[in-house]
């Protein structure tokens, strides 16, 4: 089984996430990625982006279709966090 996704993606983002993926030739075997970078005195930034699953390194998740991709070192960073 898949585990839960240690963040929230709102019902809006999920819709804009789908758009994007049918709108802008996202390849059908990418997935989401959501990434933390740089944990300075302004704290931990976010991004997102679609790419592939790398296995060796990455936590997938699944939610309403879209899979999520979370690197290992970067799980920690993202619980509680909420994309809109």
């Amino acid at each position: 089984t898949m585990a839960k996704l240690p963040l929230t993606i709102t019902d809006e983002a999920l819709d804009a996430i789908k758009n994007i993926q049918k709108h802008k030739g996202i390849p059908a075997n990418y997935g989401l990625r959501i990434m933390a970078s740089g944990s300075g005195c302004s704290g931990v930034n976010h991004r997102v982006g679609f790419d592939v699953y790398h296995p060796e390194k990455d936590e997938m998740y699944s939610i309403q279709g879209i899979e999520v991709y979370v690197s290992k070192s970067d799980f920690m960073f993202l619980v509680g966090l909420t994309l809109e």
